[in-house]
């Protein structure tokens, strides 16, 4: 048989446990959807931001590069090349731009260069701006990047001008970029390939075969694909054995270029780890406190408890002797020891006080006093002084009926012994008679 005390303790270690379970698993998944979602809010908002900053540094190169090609000197054939060159240089230097250049209708530059094979020339011919991919400049040999703009001579295309800014231009935009101490940012252009990023000889010369090689690689040309979609949006994937939380989005206004972030999730979720941390101790603590407190009260109720119901299985078996436990609680445990006292000290005065009056009875006293200790039945005890008195009067009865029949029999024989003391007299009287006769008889005979 279990113990009162086990139950309550498997019961309360069973319930509190529970519901530190459930109540520490609801904290640490809020904590960390919310840190998750939160990480991903400022990453999408971050990444959007730095798109659009993307796309209107870019639109201001190409209203530069629009404006250069509506100075009508550039298209004026009777300008010097020289005049028009230093329109070019003062047109790089008040726009911070590492050159300008322009084309004549033939695709020859002014700087002695052919670029009719350059799609950006054929766009402009076409009377499209157009913003370059990376390319290597065939000026300085380094990677540059052309915005271009037609020429016009009043409405009519007649070459085309370009703007190239500095050659970290777009590098400087995701280098700026810092959403946490280990982030950083790329572009890519339509085709998947990255160019702008922090570290330049990645724009140069393509990712490292050990980027690729990693497992993790695939789910970042995932990714890309969708950037490549020109969809924006916000992943979680591994890579290079580190959980990585990444956001993407389109720059817009130009040929499918799209930006996106990425950083180790642990630079956002240290404080939301450091609380789930903190939640296991402090649930941990909690339930080994519970576990202390629960043993507690199972003794503090089981053990009285336990007493009492020992100390009432010996009164089912008649000991009225062994003392009853002591217990100075003043909850119900008390209560029910006092109980159980107060039923023993009852019973006992009651069993010693039906000795009393049938010992008397046996002694022949029927004037027993058998009302003297009516206090101690009390309930449904006094229906037991109640067939005593009713034993003790129909004693009486009995007895009181048994002296009357035994008067009424002394009486008979007090009346049949003078009856017979007359029945005697009257044989004496007739033996004398017969005797005088006898003599008379005698002295007739």
């Amino acid at each position: 048989m279990k113990s009162i005390e086990r139950r309550i303790v498997c019961t309360s270690i069973l319930l509190v446990g529970l519901s530190l379970f459930f109540l520490g698993a609801a904290a640490i998944t809020a904590m960390y959807l919310s840190a998750t979602n939160i990480v991903k809010g400022n990453m999408e908002e971050i990444v959007k931001v730095s798109s659009d900053r993307a796309m209107w540094e870019l639109q201001a190169y190409s209203n530069i590069a629009a404006g250069l090609g509506g100075v009508y000197k550039l298209s004026d054939p009777e300008v010097s090349t020289e005049e028009k060159q230093e329109i070019l240089r003062e047109w790089a230097d008040r726009y911070d731009l590492e050159r300008c250049n322009l084309i004549d209708a033939n695709g020859n530059g002014i700087d002695g260069n052919t670029y009719s094979d350059r799609e950006y020339y054929q766009m402009a011919m076409q009377g499209k701006a157009k913003i370059s991919e990376p390319l290597v400049s065939k000026v300085t040999g380094k990677l540059t990047i052309i915005v271009a703009a037609p020429l016009y001579d009043g409405t009519e295309v007649v070459g085309c001008v370009y703007v190239v800014p500095h050659e970290d231009f777009l590098n400087s935009i995701v280098s700026d970029i810092n959403v946490s101490e280990n982030s950083a940012a790329y572009i890519i252009d339509k085709n998947g390939t990255i160019i702008a990023d922090p570290d330049m000889d990645v724009v140069k010369n393509g990712e490292p075969d050990s980027y690729k090689q990693d497992p993790g690689y695939d789910s970042v040309l995932a990714m890309r694909e969708k950037m490549k979609n020109g969809e924006n949006g916000f992943e979680n994937y591994k890579y290079k054995g580190v959980d990585q939380l990444a956001a993407y989005y389109p720059i817009g206004s130009t040929d499918g270029w799209s930006l996106a972030i990425y950083a180790p999730q642990s630079d956002f979720m240290n404080d939301a780890n450091t609380a789930i941390t903190t939640t296991v101790i402090i649930t941990v603590i909690a339930l080994i406190v519970s576990v202390i407190l629960s043993l507690r009260l199972g003794k503090v109720i089981g053990k009285p408890v336990k007493l009492c119901a020992e100390r009432i299985d010996l009164l089912a078996g008649g000991d009225l002797t062994s003392p009853v436990p002591e217990v100075r609680a003043k909850d119900e445990t008390g209560v029910l020891a006092e109980a159980t006292t107060t039923m023993l000290f009852k019973l006992d005065n009651i069993i010693k006080d039906i000795g009393r009056v049938l010992g008397e009875i046996s002694r022949g006293n029927l004037a027993v006093n058998d009302t003297e200790n009516e206090g101690f039945y009390s309930g449904d005890f006094s229906k037991i002084l109640a067939f005593m008195n009713d034993i003790v009067t129909k004693l009486n009865g009995i007895i009181e009926n048994i002296n009357n029949a035994a008067d009424q029999v002394s009486v008979g024989a007090d009346q049949v012994s003078s009856a017979a003391q007359n029945l005697s007299q009257g044989t004496t009287e007739q033996a004398s008679s017969v005797q005088q006769l006898a003599a008379t008889i005698h002295e007739i005979s």
